[in-house]
């Protein structure tokens, strides 16, 4: 491992804030907790960049993202590498791979490169792609254990693959009150869905299905937080639907985490998810899970135990599943009760860090350097 006093760096390039920066912050937290100091380079002007800033006292540099062979960028790197010297480099998006690699090259410091991959699509098979991928990046965190087959299936040696589950700060979640201002009204169970209005994210089969839900359990309803270019299309998709009036675009909220506690259970009707963070929140909050069965949501949901797995895309499975929770308030007090026990046992951000000091020891042994100040 390195030395308490030596610096990981970390790398992101996104401006949103969304789920992998929300993890690595989180990531960053656990392992400061175990004194490694992190320093992070991210988008200049970027959500990430600005609430690390606001809230700790880490080093922070930021660059404006261009393209992954961008003179401007390697410069960045490898005046960052002289300046660190860092024995981990921490990548948490692809884009600035190249350049960190580079940068580092130039700057003749030698590292540990590793890349957490955060979504569950197929690695780039161009020249460049390969020759990061397969001869720059030391090792890879795959969040979910879908992601590491994706690795695997692109030619990874297996033991350059680490599968490691983001985890999050329980106390500071616990800390969230409920929202109470700017809600809904409500009669019946309210279904809570978190993410962006993206295709990707399946609220056109949730409609689908709440739709029949309604015919049911006329009393339920649902919240939908998140903003995307989807938006215009489900609104209109509702209205086709004649459910309308159960259905509330709540848009983006800032406090989100609170209006999940409002909330009796979550939707994830994800066609594509690399590991649906969401759920680790809903679970926290003791709120029962209705979720498709795709990526790395079954990591974290076990049917029938903290919550429902479904078939992706099935509208009719997941309507089944709606009215399962609505008909049977004492599964959903018993799975929210499950799910809290789970990440209370697995999914923290200290099992997190762990671990990643774990895999630092390990490619630091294999590598043949000590990994600390003792020589």
């Amino acid at each position: 491992m390195t030395g308490r006093s030596e610096p990981v760096l970390f790398v992101d390039d996104e401006a949103v804030w969304r789920g992998g920066q929300d993890s690595l912050r989180d990531l960053m937290m656990g392992l400061a907790g175990q004194g490694i100091a992190p320093v992070l380079a991210a988008r200049a002007g970027g959500e990430l960049a600005d609430r690390v800033v606001r809230e700790t006292d880490w080093p922070v540099h930021g660059w404006r993202a261009a393209s992954e062979f961008s003179p401007v960028a390697i410069a960045f790197f490898r005046k960052l590498m002289r300046r660190y010297r860092p024995r981990i480099v921490c990548y948490n998006t692809p884009r600035p791979i190249i350049s960190g690699l580079l940068g580092a090259r130039w700057a003749g410091v030698t590292a540990i490169h590793l890349y957490t991959r955060r979504v569950d699509f197929p690695l780039g098979r161009n020249v460049f792609s390969r020759w990061k991928y397969h001869r720059g990046i030391d090792c890879f965190v795959a969040i979910s254990t879908a992601i590491a087959r994706r690795l695997a299936d692109y030619g990874i040696a297996p033991q350059r693959i680490f599968v490691v589950h983001p985890g999050i700060g329980l106390p500071e979640f616990d800390a969230v009150a409920p929202a109470r201002d700017n809600l809904p009204p409500r009669k019946g169970l309210v279904f809570f869905c978190m993410s962006a209005l993206t295709p990707e994210k399946g609220h056109h089969v949730l409609l689908a299905a709440f739709a029949q839900h309604l015919r049911r359990y006329d009393s339920s309803a649902l919240w939908l937080a998140g903003d995307g270019r989807c938006e215009v299309e489900l609104r209109q998709l509702a209205a086709s639907l004649d459910i309308s009036p159960a259905v509330h675009f709540l848009g983006f909220r800032p406090d989100v985490l609170g209006v999940l506690k409002a909330a009796d259970a979550l939707v994830m009707p994800s066609l594509d998810e690399g590991f649906g963070r969401a759920v680790l929140y809903a679970m926290a909050a003791g709120k029962a899970v209705l979720a498709s069965r795709v990526g790395g949501l079954p990591d974290q949901v076990s049917d029938r135990e903290n919550g429902l797995l479904v078939p992706p895309g099935d509208a009719d499975a997941l309507a089944g599943g709606l009215d399962c929770l609505a008909a049977h308030p004492e599964l959903v007090a018993a799975m929210g009760q499950a799910g809290r026990r789970r990440v209370a046992a697995s999914f923290t951000r200290e099992c997190t860090a762990e671990k990643y000091i774990r895999i630092f020891r390990q490619v630091f042994q294999e590598s043949g350097t000590s990994g600390t100040d003792d020589g």
